[in-house]
């Protein structure tokens, strides 16, 4: 039998991912919650309503249908719900899901819960968030003349006038992150040439 060199190719394919923590600066803003499947929830690092330029939740007197969501994952909705019914413009909403920051326009108003969230992991302590000691609107309707608001000063969820100013601080969801500690390398081999005992290139691949 004829012995055969085979010169074999090696592509390596390798997924690499990151170690994301809290605090990170991560796709325009600072992460605020990671959901343990490599997505998570960013705040823009800065405020998007200032002392100069408080903005009203908008449309009092007027219940925006859905706009209702208090959990972790439906500010989202509930930005869409309020613009959709409320046609204001520069309302608290309005200012997020319109804004683009760091190469991104998927920003929009957190809920109550992304709003308690963001303070207890990157507000309160070493305030890495850098939030003023105030009350920034969340995206959750109370009913036709209340939403819900979140004190940075000292904790608490409240609820105003959606004709009253607070800050804002828009944030955004991510996900389809690899963990590098789970990153898969997967190496493709594929023939590029065969040679016999003599140095003549083969054709045969099946010896």
């Amino acid at each position: 039998m004829k012995n055969l060199l085979l010169i074999l190719i090696c592509l390596p394919m390798i997924g690499f991912g990151q170690n994301l923590a809290i605090g990170d600066t991560y796709q325009g803003g600072i992460i605020f919650y990671l959901d343990g499947s490599g997505g998570g929830l960013i705040a823009a690092p800065t405020d998007q309503a200032t002392v100069n330029d408080f903005p009203e939740w908008g449309c009092i007197g007027t219940a925006i249908s859905g706009a209702d969501g208090l959990i972790l994952g439906t500010g989202a909705q509930n930005t869409i719900d309020i613009e959709n019914g409320c046609t204001t413009s520069g309302t608290a909403a309005d200012i997020c899901s319109n804004l683009i920051l760091g190469g991104f326009s998927d920003w929009f108003l957190p809920s109550i819960g992304e709003l308690e969230t963001m303070y207890l992991n990157i507000g309160s302590g070493s305030n890495i968030g850098n939030f003023v000691s105030t009350k920034y609107w969340s995206s959750t309707e109370k009913d036709d003349n209340n939403a819900w608001s979140w004190e940075f000063s000292s904790g608490y969820q409240d609820d105003d006038s959606k004709v009253s100013n607070k800050y804002v601080r828009a944030i955004r969801a991510f996900s389809n992150i690899t963990n590098i500690n789970e990153q898969q390398i997967s190496i493709e081999k594929r023939i590029i040439k065969i040679f016999d005992v003599f140095g003549r290139e083969s054709n045969n691949k099946n010896q």
